[in-house]
């Protein structure tokens, strides 16, 4: 096994055993099982991979739409909350 390999299967153990708020025996359990499975079948693991970054940019777009783009890009730290909008569109100089 690679170390890249060993690398992604201890990254994908921990966020499965955090996310899954189960510390101790049965947070080590899964986390091993993910880690497995990911070392078993890459491929799989990227399609999991997909569907859930597919989840997140979801639950985000679901975000924006009811608070707003200004009120969620503050709360997320992008902007700070005193700054003005930016009102005229980006002047791109001419190439020639």
């Amino acid at each position: 096994m690679g170390t890249i390999t060993k690398l992604a299967a201890t990254v994908v153990g921990a966020r499965v055993a955090g996310a899954s708020n189960k510390y101790g025996l049965i947070g080590v359990a899964a986390g091993a099982l993910a880690a497995r499975a990911v070392v078993r079948w890459p491929l799989t693991a990227m399609m999991v991979g997909g569907a859930y970054a597919a989840k997140k940019m979801l639950a985000k777009k679901e975000e924006i739409d009811v608070k707003g783009p200004r009120t969620t890009a503050i709360s997320d730290g992008l902007v700070e909350p005193g700054s003005k909008p930016v009102t005229e569109p980006s002047r791109i100089p001419d190439q020639a």
